[in-house]
């Protein structure tokens, strides 16, 4: 959890459609008070904010007990099949393969030909690419009820990240897609 609100500051999580949620039912959290700022410098902040003074965070949270706790990024969300996925937990799962780099990991859905499909990337030696391969497909099936359509193996340090050490998913994708990580691509078998 992440405490209670400061006093002088309001934050609500809110469902799509503007209700507020109630307790336990995740939504994104919005924010209001006097240290929140009225926008970001040198960036076109007009959407994140409502006509009320509310700052959308773009982040999805819940309450239990006046406590917030944060899921994750509303934008990096994966929806697959109807269904919604928090990539951290994929993320988790992988991470605890053997071999798997320590904080090596990103999922993200990219659009297959008929449905959105599950993409691991995940950071090994080359020596143990196809193990890591069966084995991450094999416990995201079991744990999460999902067969990733790749599992895609790169050199460590390979995933961009943060200057915080965070792992940039939105990056990894776009340089997934475009080719531009250096990869060790097996096909899983079905």
């Amino acid at each position: 959890g992440c405490g209670r609100t400061f006093p002088d500051h309001e934050v609500v999580v809110v469902r799509d459609g503007g209700q507020v949620a109630e307790e336990r039912a995740i939504g994104e959290i919005w924010v209001r008070g006097a240290s929140v700022t009225d926008g970001y410098d040198g960036h076109d902040s007009k959407d994140a904010f409502d006509e009320s003074g509310w700052l959308h965070t773009g982040d999805l949270g819940y309450f239990v007990d006046g406590e917030l706790f944060v899921c994750g990024r509303k934008k990096d969300v994966i929806v697959l099949n109807g269904a919604n996925y928090f990539p951290q937990d994929i993320e988790w799962i992988v991470a605890g393969v053997e071999h798997v780099r320590d904080g090596g990991v990103v999922a993200f859905s990219r659009q297959g030909e008929t449905t959105e499909e599950l993409v691991i990337v995940a950071e090994a030696r080359a020596q143990n690419a196809d193990a890591v391969q069966v084995t991450a497909s094999e416990e995201v099936a079991r744990q999460v009820g999902i067969v990733p359509t790749v599992v895609a193996i790169v050199p460590p340090g390979a995933i961009p990240k943060t200057s915080s050490g965070k792992v940039q998913r939105h990056r990894t994708r776009a340089l997934y897609e475009a080719g531009q990580l250096e990869t060790r691509l097996t096909p899983l078998a079905s």
